[in-house]
């Protein structure tokens, strides 16, 4: 099976640093600057220069999901190389590694990473309610430093839909220590229960409906049996 090419896209026609971090750095195959005009134009070999709406190919999203569209172009015209839906992973030295490497000590799903010279944004879409959570934008934060060792300073948000709503973190790479000491306990007691076969009973928003543990097993059980 052919393998499909990497393509990223920018957001203005003044690539300068950003466009050699997106060929080289990224590895790509082709490379489209993004623009709010209607003209498509060429900057040199497989460099394209692309109306936002014709980069994504004119489509609009079902009728139920409308109501999100200009929320979500706005975020996709935000000045950067997109990289969408990426798995990432680190291991326990921090370092970036593949995501079904044996030696992954954390995984993550990227919704959207914003990619410049030394900054990047990351962005997951949410379309439930706002709440208040910091923990996964600190750890895309962390893993977005581990897999680009350029970039200085990550803005990780949530992007809520229905809300046309969007809350932002910043971190720098200073943070880095305090981002992985909020998560490495965490891990040492999930560890702990393996190795020992015993799991404490915690609540979570997820109990009522989604856990298919009856109560008779577990208290905080939505499910009956």
């Amino acid at each position: 099976m052919k393998t499909p090419p990497r393509v990223a896209l920018l957001r203005g026609v003044n690539v300068g640093k950003a466009k050699r971090i997106a060929m080289a750095d990224l590895k790509l195959d082709e490379l489209r600057v993004v623009y709010p005009g209607t003209r498509r134009y060429s900057l040199g070999p497989k460099i394209d220069v692309v109306p936002l709406q014709q980069a994504v190919n004119g489509r609009t999203l079902p009728d139920k999901h409308k109501v999100y569209q200009p929320i979500m172009m706005k975020v996709m015209a935000t000045e950067g190389a997109k990289l969408a839906e990426r798995n990432v992973a680190v291991n326990a030295s921090f370092q970036s590694t593949d995501y079904w490497a044996p030696d992954a000590w954390a995984r993550g799903k990227l919704d959207l990473t914003i990619l410049r010279e030394k900054s990047a944004v990351t962005m997951d879409w949410k379309t439930g309610k706002p709440k208040a959570d910091s923990d996964q934008l600190m750890l895309a934060a962390g893993l977005t430093f581990a897999v680009h060792p350029a970039v200085e300073k990550v803005r990780t948000g949530y992007v809520w839909l229905a809300y046309d709503k969007i809350e932002t973190d910043v971190y720098t790479r200073a943070d880095i220590p305090f981002i992985w000491q909020e998560f490495v306990p965490r891990v040492k007691r999930m560890e702990d229960a393996l190795a020992n076969d015993k799991w404490p009973k915690k609540p979570s928003g997820l109990c009522s409906k989604w856990c298919p543990v009856p109560k008779s097993l577990c208290q905080y059980s939505g499910k009956e049996g």
